[in-house]
C-alpha cells in the first residue's frame, strides 16, 4: 500500500495559492482564521516550505524591511498549483479529530460535578468569542459580495464553522443545566 502524504503539505501549498506569504503569515492565519479546523507548528512549516522549494512546489523572495530582517515571502508556483489541484480532487478520507476538551471531559468522573460544570463554562466562552469571529466574517462576505466561486466556497466553510460553533455553544449549555442538576 503506497504511503500517505502528509496532509499538512497541501494545507501549505492551498494557503500559498491564495496568496504570497512568509512561514510567519501562514501560522498567524491558521491560528487566528483556521484555528477550528486545523493546526500547525514553525517546527513543521518552515521545513515544509523549505521542501517546497527544493521540490519546486514554491518560490521565495525576500523583502526588505527598514530595521528588521528581511521577510522570505513563499508563492506557489505552476508546479506546486498541478500538486495541490491533484490533491483537491482526490476523495475526502476519514476525518480524524483530536480534541482535548471532549477527552477532559469524558475522563473527568473523578472531578466534582462542579468542576466539571466549570471547565464547561470556561469551553463556552471560547465558542462564544469564536462564533463572534465567525458571524463577523460571514457578514463582511455577504456585505462585500460573493462575486467569483473563491469567495463562495470562503463564505459556505465560514458559515459551516459558525453553525457548528452555534450547535456546540447549544449543547454546553444543555450540558452545564445537566451537570449542576444531576444529582440534586
Amino acid at each position: 500500500m503506497p504511503r500517505r502524504k502528509n496532509q499538512s503539505r497541501y494545507v501549505l501549498l492551498g494557503l500559498l495559492d491564495m496568496r504570497p506569504m512568509s512561514g510567519y503569515d501562514i501560522k498567524k492565519i491558521l491560528e487566528f482564521s483556521f484555528s477550528d479546523i486545523w493546526s500547525e507548528s514553525y517546527g513543521n512549516i518552515y521545513p515544509t516550505l523549505k521542501a517546497f522549494l527544493k521540490d519546486g512546489l514554491a518560490e521565495e523572495k525576500r523583502v526588505h524591511q527598514e530595521g528588521k530582517p528581511d521577510r522570505i515571502v513563499y508563492s506557489i508556483t505552476p508546479k506546486g498549483k498541478k500538486e495541490l489541484t491533484a490533491w483537491l480532487k482526490k476523495p475526502y478520507e476519514k476525518r480524524r479529530v483530536r480534541d482535548e476538551f471532549l477527552m477532559k471531559l469524558l475522563f473527568g468522573y473523578s472531578l466534582s460535578r462542579e468542576d466539571n460544570a466549570r471547565l464547561m463554562e470556561s469551553y463556552l466562552t471560547l465558542l462564544r468569542e469564536r462564533v463572534i469571529w465567525y458571524r463577523e466574517s460571514t457578514e463582511a462576505l455577504e456585505k462585500q459580495g460573493i462575486t467569483d466561486q473563491k469567495d463562495l466556497l470562503e463564505y459556505l466553510a465560514l458559515l459551516q464553522g459558525k453553525m457548528v460553533q452555534e450547535a456546540k455553544i447549544r449543547w454546553c449549555e444543555k450540558s452545564i443545566s445537566m451537570l449542576r442538576e444531576f444529582g440534586q
